[in-house]
């Protein structure tokens, strides 16, 4: 071996070996707890705020650290503590440059911590976090710093687990937070802003950015205030798409099983097996939260339904949520309304007030009930004004209110208690009633809802062939009990008289002959009965008459 080659190794290996010596012995020839104070109080100066660190000592094998076994970061150097959010972690490590060390300055150039808690009131807010970054402090007070941090949101119901990456510059209270990089759960967030007053009992804090899901997706500026007496936050944002069955699971994801059974408002609910519910849903940070603001969406879709324009403005105040003035085009129609619930209540009570106008009621049909996909056309109106609660197997039986539904222009698909009618009235002589539907001008009613079941006094049909007027209710689960006068055209009355004399004592002034009809079943099953009390009582009487 060459010697030039020798003398390099032999430098290298005594290097080597001096490092390993010099670590190994540093903790016991350097007094760490000598330079706690001074740390503490650097931090201190930089932050604002009170500064604990554990037990403290030197290391060199990473560079040389001040390793504490625990850090805390308390309460204002001036000022009240309440409401002040607090940080508290377990084994943490300081690196700090070696040469202005053997001045006896401290000089942090990164940080890494772990177990990390971050509190208000002695309730956590964020835990099991771990904090690794880059540090710097200017000479100036300026804290740069620049890392990765993943741990827990204790403030959800969930305790969701979040991963960041940030890069952020701290002067004089004022947090310019450069890059945010943030998932958590299925929600992954990018944004850039400022929080002012940081290190306050209530700072605020500005974002520009996005928020997205795998299909949805937010664009627009979120503005919090973390007062003392409940956190206030403001948005306005913008999406392309809002697909609401993914938005409400990854709620429920956030919410934790209690939120499964109280998830949405579905127009046709989901039966559920009952569930225990909580007496109080989230965090009191959370209840005591305050939101408001605005939401525009080009798309949104939901339980099959598309909906385009969306606009509405919300919010959140004393553990009530409510959705106002939201307007959506909806099948060639619009549709406007509120809606309000509790959503902190375990019971989840909830009002809906919405009016709407010109939707086609097939493609609503086959987007609510697939089952039922051409079984009626036409365009649509109606308003509804109802309250119940979300909690439970399901949602149906809880509602109460009122309201009213027209249908203008439509067609009745032959199916179920129609076909029945149909081939009755074919069995006893009627001629030229169509077979694969009935048109008809109009069909209204107005509902009153008890408990979930609607009943009406004025059901009306009227078509070219077929008029009915009708009493009765529609119940849980598609219950049908309903009594209806079908009243026929002239020709199809005609071709009924001819083939069944008898039928002449229902027939009126006018050539129209009328029958009475009980509508029993249930609208998957119907089942069509002649009124025989009703024929025979009425038809005597017009004898007599």
């Amino acid at each position: 071996m060459k010697r030039p080659l020798k003398i390099l190794l032999v430098s290298g290996g005594a290097a080597a070996a001096l490092f390993v010596v010099g670590a190994t012995l540093l903790p016991f020839v350097v007094n760490a707890e000598r330079l706690r104070p001074q740390a503490e109080a650097r931090l201190q100066a930089a932050l604002g705020r009170r500064i604990r660190l554990g037990p403290v000592r030197l290391s060199l094998w990473s560079g040389l650290a001040i390793r504490a076994a625990g850090f805390r970061v308390g309460e204002p150097l001036v000022g009240p503590s309440s409401g002040v959010l607090v940080a508290e972690a377990g084994a943490t490590s300081v690196h700090v440059a070696i040469l202005p060390l053997l001045r006896r300055d401290v000089q942090v150039r990164s940080i890494a911590a772990d177990d990390l808690t971050v509190s208000r009131d002695g309730k956590p807010l964020v835990s099991d976090l771990r904090v690794t970054s880059r540090l710097r402090v200017s000479p100036e007070g300026a804290v740069e710093a620049k890392g990765v941090a993943d741990g827990s949101l204790s403030a959800m119901h969930s305790a969701p687990r979040f991963r960041t990456a940030f890069a952020a510059t701290l002067v004089r209270g004022t947090l310019d937070i450069g890059t945010l990089d943030a998932s958590v759960g299925p929600l992954h967030l990018v944004a850039h802003g400022r929080v002012v007053d940081a290190l306050s009992q209530a700072p605020r804090l500005a974002l520009t950015g996005s928020a997205k899901l795998s299909r949805s997706s937010l664009d627009g500026r979120c503005d919090v205030r973390l007062d003392p007496s409940g956190p206030q936050a403001s948005l306005e944002a913008t999406s392309p798409l809002l697909d609401a069955d993914e938005i409400v699971t990854a709620v429920e994801q956030f919410g934790g099983p209690a939120s499964a059974s109280r998830s949405a408002f579905a127009l046709v609910p989901e039966a559920r097996a009952g569930e225990d519910l909580p007496a109080a849903v989230g965090p009191a940070l959370l209840r005591s939260m305050e939101v408001e603001g605005t939401i525009r969406a080009d798309r949104c879709t939901y339980r099959g339904l598309e909906m385009t324009d969306l606009s509405m403005r919300f919010s959140i105040a004393r553990g009530v949520a409510e959705i106002r003035e939201f307007a959506l085009a909806l099948y060639g129609g619009t549709a406007r309304g509120t809606l309000t619930a509790r959503p902190f209540d375990p019971s989840l009570p909830f009002s809906l007030e919405e009016a709407a106008a010109g939707i086609a009621i097939g493609p609503l049909i086959a987007a609510l009930a697939p089952a039922q996909a051409g079984t009626v056309e036409g365009t649509a109106s109606f308003e509804l004004n109802l309250n119940g609660r979300a909690s439970g197997p399901s949602i149906l039986p809880s509602i109460n209110g009122e309201g009213k539904v027209a249908i203008v222009a439509g067609r009745l698909a032959t199916f179920g208690a129609l076909r029945q009618l149909t081939t009755t009235l074919e069995l006893a002589g009627a001629k030229g009633i169509p077979k694969d539907g009935t048109p008809f001008d109009h069909l209204s009613a107005h509902l009153d809802i008890v408990q979930g079941t609607a009943a009406t006094k004025d059901l009306e049909l009227r078509s070219r062939d077929i008029d009915g007027d009708g009493t009765g209710t529609l119940g849980p689960g598609g219950a049908l009990n309903l009594d209806i006068l079908a009243s026929f055209s002239k020709a199809v009355s005609g071709d009924l008289v001819a083939r069944t004399p008898a039928l002449s004592i229902r027939q009126g002034a006018s050539g129209r002959l009328s029958v009475p009809l009980k509508l029993r079943g249930t609208i998957g099953e119907p089942l069509v009965q002649l009124d025989l009390d009703r024929v025979i009582q009425e038809g005597v009487l017009n004898r007599l008459q």
